[in-house]
């Protein structure tokens, strides 16, 4: 997937695998707990066509993913 985040007020395109929040099995029976949604990994977080993931995703891992599920949230 790719989503437009702002990240230290820069513009990115970040492309990453996304995991989408599933509800957990109910009854007797019932086996899988569910999930949340989360960023599974970021590919690429480019601007101006350079990509940038090695130099900042490592040390801000937290606060990109965050901005990426904010992002789809409000588009």
């Amino acid at each position: 997937m790719r989503q437009l985040i702002v990240f230290k007020g820069i513009d990115f395109e970040a492309e990453f695998e996304y995991q989408p929040f599933e509800p957990a099995e109910r009854g007797p029976e019932a086996q899988y707990p569910g999930c949340h949604e989360y960023v599974e990994e970021v590919t690429s977080l480019t601007h101006k066509g350079s990509d940038f993931l090695e130099l900042i995703y490592e040390d801000n891992e937290e606060e990109i993913d965050s901005l990426i599920l904010r992002a789809m949230r409000d588009y």
